[in-house]
């Protein structure tokens, strides 16, 4: 899925930088790069290690947990969101006529007609759906993931700001998903939705002004980060729904864009132009990280119509498509022709 927030920066009188001990910066060796032949817009992973990658006007491409590319086609129509099954095997694709369940090859299974605005599967195989109901107010759906059947359950909640963007996340193994609620500078907040034989709750955070989407960790799925005003990285109790501790976050004003959980221990952050971090939450140390062959240059180097100063990469997102796998999205530049090409690129966690 596609997000490009720039969350608020801290207070500049606030010398968060100087909590941290810095490192050497450290290059992670790239273990495979995958380049697209079209926009990586929407992007999700699978929890057996599947991506796929989809341009807004459809353009698919599917790689395996070989990190080989095992299914491309296009699609005659313009894409709101892309997801996977946990067999890699199938896609659910949202366009304006409904949700399409297709195979990697792109051959269309099922369909279900109407006005959603995200579909996602879970580590079951379980499709869910979103779609709003008003300004105020939006529906999630439960279908069965291979035949479309359903609804199975649902609940109908309340938008907290009005009309927002609504994006499902990677949850932990069973019927618990995450939902990312994002209205842009009005703010975001995540409903995490739990599912259980015919029933289906959720929990509102919203203890914050603005948030990224929560990060699992990937050896039990117990905890998840999450950060919190672009000022703090915050690590919740999963159950309870709990914050157990709080990180300032050493970035200065520069916005944080993206972020994964790397270990039990350590996050790895998006943040400024494209710059990523290592942050170990328990020495409080940050390394700056760059993946070789996608180092940060100066910005006339890849945006050669910009006479800006500073450096900028060609990272776009950070991904965790199992608790073996790191990968990253890179915009393929500099970009003459104005193609917005992307790549996929896997690699290996900093020690």
């Amino acid at each position: 899925m596609s997000f490009g927030l720039a969350l608020c920066s801290r207070p500049s009188h606030v010398d968060t930088k100087a909590l941290y001990r810095s490192l050497a910066t450290r290059t992670v060796r790239v273990t495979r790069e995958l380049k697209l032949g079209h926009r990586a817009y929407h992007v999700r992973c699978s929890s057996s290690g599947h991506i796929v990658a989809a341009s807004e006007d459809g353009k698919v491409s599917v790689a395996g947990p070989s990190q080989a590319l095992i299914g491309s086609f296009p699609l005659s129509t313009h894409l709101s969101s892309v997801s996977i099954a946990p067999d890699g095997q199938t896609l659910a694709v949202t366009t304006a006529q409904g949700v399409e369940l297709l195979d990697i090859a792109g051959l269309r299974l099922q369909s279900i007609a109407g006005r959603f605005v995200d579909a996602w599967f879970d580590a079951r195989g379980v499709l869910w759906l979103a779609h709003r109901t008003s300004d105020s107010r939006f529906v999630i759906e439960l279908y069965e993931g291979m035949t479309a059947q359903g609804p199975s359950c649902r609940v109908e909640l309340e938008d907290p700001f009005g009309d927002s963007a609504l994006m499902f996340h990677a949850g932990p193994a069973g019927g618990s998903v995450p939902l990312w609620v994002a209205a842009g500078q009005d703010g975001q907040a995540v409903y995490w939705l739990d599912h259980s034989g015919d029933e289906l709750t959720a929990d509102l955070l919203d203890d914050f002004e603005e948030c990224l989407p929560p990060a699992l960790s990937p050896d039990d799925g117990d905890h998840f980060l999450l950060v919190a005003d672009g000022q703090e990285l915050r690590l919740y109790d999963r159950d309870e729904l709990a914050i157990v501790r709080r990180l300032p976050l050493p970035f200065g004003e520069a916005p944080v864009d993206d972020m994964i959980y790397l270990s039990p221990s350590s996050a790895a952050l998006m943040y400024g132009d494209g710059l990523m971090c290592v942050i170990d939450l328990n020495a409080m140390t940050s390394t700056d990280v760059v993946v070789a062959g996608h180092e940060p240059r100066p910005v006339s180097s890849l945006y050669p119509t910009l006479r800006e100063p500073g450096i900028c990469s060609d990272l776009a997102r950070l991904l965790r498509p199992s608790a073996s796998t790191i990968a990253s999205v890179h915009a393929v530049l500099p970009d003459p022709r104005h193609l917005q090409h992307g790549s996929l690129v896997w690699w290996q966690t900093p020690d």
